[in-house]
């Protein structure tokens, strides 16, 4: 955002942004899933092989879990990253933002959380 200038002070602001983004997201996420009675949390996968655990990591950013255990579609996470770009938009984003904006911005976080799974998945115990 060029409002935001560039420099340290320029990427503090879009750090912050982004940071205040993922927050709302996820307080969204485990929100929506206490008031749906859902897991949302990720559980690493009892499979072996690599191909088997990627494809256990990218299922799980958009699978919800019953208190029988049952994967469901899970709305919580496809509802808060948009929300969390939509309060970035109409809180504190320059005024020329609209909606449309925080659908496009809400992509980064689409992508993000299926990253972030994979990364539970292999690299942390």
């Amino acid at each position: 955002m060029p409002e935001w200038g560039e420099g340290f002070d320029g990427y503090a602001k879009r750090y912050a942004s982004r940071y205040g983004q993922s927050l709302v997201s996820t307080t969204t996420r485990y929100g929506l899933g206490e008031l749906l009675h859902e897991d949302v949390s990720y559980h690493k996968c009892q499979c072996t092989g690599t191909l088997a655990r990627s494809a256990h990591a990218l299922e799980q950013s958009f699978v919800a879990h019953t208190s029988s255990g049952k994967a469901v579609p899970s709305i919580p996470a496809l509802v808060s990253p948009f929300v969390g770009a939509e309060v970035a938009v109409a809180g504190w984003y320059p005024a020329r933002y609209t909606v449309s904006d925080a659908l496009r911005t809400s992509s980064n976080l689409y992508v993000s959380l299926p990253v972030q799974n994979l990364v539970n998945e292999f690299l942390r115990r």
